[in-house]
């Protein structure tokens, strides 16, 4: 970071994990970065908060903000955040040509919007990008320079951006400083880390960052959902927490839903795990709304053994195994989505998990089965306790790692992306 002038500053952009882009037309185009109506909203944001925080929770100067000019703003709507008085550009060195792949290919087949025309692309930058920023208020420009370094620490950018895409740090940047900066920031919140500096890895393997987005995906599988895999199901983190903790005061949802006949019960090894016995004072509640919710559940269908069971799908020309849609709805006419409480965050060869305020406490969604419906809540503040949990959930991690290096997998395999090391580390 440097300044070419006494009102200006240039930093440098380090990109660590691909971005989702919808600019992008071909693979020879010029470095594309995230774009600034993305990034200077967020700084604005931050960069008030930042103020606040170092003068005792007061205002910033107005003097500092963007004059409301009514001409540009016809339809008579004020701008939807506070914006600050200075300008941003962000670009790309000379003839830097990005890695441009499909995601849907790249990054294990999730959801990207990519129907119709307006078709995504993930990007990645191999050479940094240049972040520029002229402000003619000295005290303005020193606290952005001041508070950058820490603002893509706890930012990402473009589409899916709490699972780790769009990731940059500034340069000079490295796991050490941004953990004592992230920590710094949260305030004595625990936050997590896998570090991955231990592991030899070609350097193919890690070019584009792929690699860490499947790890992050893997790792909020596990924490979240659980996973199924070659008949095995191991259950989430969240569940194992609220069994451990609570021993049968809360069950969640997945095996309520069974339970009530809301979704099928497909007989797995994981399944078989005996839950505790149900006490007077049992709640049933959403568990996993905790961490966002998705409009549809897709799964396996049942027979009457409880078995899966395979349907021809004359679209694909192939037998499939069997599904069941259940869809998922707020109670409240407010909730339109619910984001993720966390950010996957890659720093070189290390991942942060940085936890942000849940939004949803205690809010009511229904559950529409093919059979039945269910009515449950997300649980409230004093039964869900974030830092509780992510002490507990790094313990978790750390266990599953020694379980990996003790292993001859560990040796040999990538970590949590690797179904066989989920298998061996979190199976029971």
């Amino acid at each position: 970071m440097f300044r070419d002038s006494k009102y200006c500053i240039e930093i440098q952009l380090i990109q660590q994990t691909p971005m989702i882009h919808f600019q992008v037309k071909g693979e020879l185009m010029a470095g594309i970065g995230p774009r600034v109506t993305d990034v200077k909203p967020k700084l604005d944001k931050f960069a008030i908060k930042w103020y606040k925080r170092s003068h005792k929770d007061k205002d910033i100067p107005v003097e500092w903000l963007t004059e409301y000019d009514e001409e540009k703003h016809v339809d008579g709507k004020k701008p939807d955040h506070i914006s600050l008085n200075y300008v941003m550009r962000i670009s790309a060195q000379d003839n830097a040509i990005p890695i441009v792949e499909d995601p849907m290919k790249a990054s294990q087949n999730v959801y990207f919007g990519n129907r119709g025309r307006a078709r995504k692309y993930q990007v990645f930058n191999t050479a940094p990008l240049t972040l520029y920023i002229r402000c003619f208020i000295p005290e303005l420009l020193n606290l952005l320079e001041e508070c950058l370094p820490t603002f893509f620490l706890l930012h990402n950018f473009g589409t899916r951006q709490d699972k780790g895409f769009g990731g940059f740090i500034t340069s000079g940047m490295d796991a050490i400083k941004a953990q004592k900066l992230i920590k710094q920031w949260m305030n004595g919140k625990t936050i997590g880390k896998v570090d991955y500096s231990a592991i030899s890895y070609d350097a193919n393997v890690i070019a584009n960052g792929n690699l860490w987005i499947k790890e992050a995906g893997s790792i909020y599988k596990i924490l979240k959902s659980g996973i199924n895999f070659d008949g095995d199901y191991i259950k989430s983190a969240l569940t194992e927490y609220y069994l451990q903790r609570e021993q049968g005061v809360i069950f969640g949802e997945k095996h309520v839903m069974k339970e009530k006949g809301v979704a099928p019960i497909v007989n797995t090894k994981g399944h078989d795990r005996i839950y505790p016995t149900k006490k007077d004072n049992t709640e049933e509640r959403y568990i996993r709304g905790l961490f966002g919710y998705g409009q549809i559940q897709s799964w396996f269908s049942a027979d009457q053994n409880h078995q899966k069971y395979q349907v021809y799908n004359a679209r694909n020309d192939r037998y499939e195994d069997a599904k069941e849609i259940i869809r998922v709805k707020p109670k409240s006419n407010i909730i339109k989505r619910v984001p993720s409480p966390l950010l996957f965050k890659v720093v070189n060869q290390c991942l942060f998990i940085i936890p942000e305020e849940i939004e949803v406490y205690g809010e009511t969604f229904e559950f529409i089965g093919e059979k039945k419906n269910l009515t449950l809540r997300i649980p409230k503040k004093n039964e869900f306790d974030m830092n509780d949990f992510m002490s507990w959930f790094i313990q978790y991690l750390e266990n599953a790692e020694k379980k990996m290096r003790d292993s001859l997998i560990g040796s040999t395999s990538h970590k949590f992306e690797d179904p066989r090391v989920i298998k061996s580390c979190f199976g029971d």
